[in-house]
């Protein structure tokens, strides 16, 4: 088995120099050792939303919401995943999201708990739901599955 290289994203790099760099190596995952302060950034910018910011009548994202995703984010080993995007919903509410192709997890933070969408048709995954936010070995396991650092949560 050739040795796991991780790339980093935020760094430039062609698949040609990880090739001759790395021959022996092959790519496992992206990660982003930005990954706190990007998420954090974007909860800035949602914080600064204001009412109706849709056009279609949302709400201003609940102040505690933020909070609770701030100290989520910070709780989460460095180096786990890329940047996700970070949505907000109409209801106040927000979520993580990343995508790959038809992959999809979504990471909902409804007050106490995540709320989780782990899509993949192609591999016939379809899982939805909750656990307590406090349970951050279950984020890590939903992420690293996203990732494919993990076969399967």
């Amino acid at each position: 088995m050739s040795p796991i290289l991780t790339i980093d994203v935020d760094r430039p790099c062609t698949t040609q120099s990880v090739k001759s760099e790395y021959s022996n190596w092959r790519v496992d995952s992206f990660y982003a050792p930005s990954f706190r302060e990007n998420a954090n950034r974007e909860l800035n910018r949602l914080a600064a939303l204001k009412s109706n910011w849709d056009g279609y009548g949302a709400s201003e994202i609940d102040p505690s919401a933020i909070g609770r995703a701030r100290a989520f984010v910070q709780s989460l080993p460095a180096n786990l995943a890329p940047s996700p995007l970070v949505v907000p919903l109409p209801d106040g509410g927000l979520q993580f999201e990343w995508h790959k192709g038809s992959k999809i997890l979504e990471l909902e933070v409804e007050g106490d708990n995540i709320h989780y969408l782990k899509w993949h048709p192609d591999a016939q995954i379809k899982e939805e739901a909750t656990f307590p936010i406090v349970e951050i070995e279950k984020a890590v396991s939903l992420i690293r599955w996203f990732t494919g650092t993990v076969a399967n949560v």
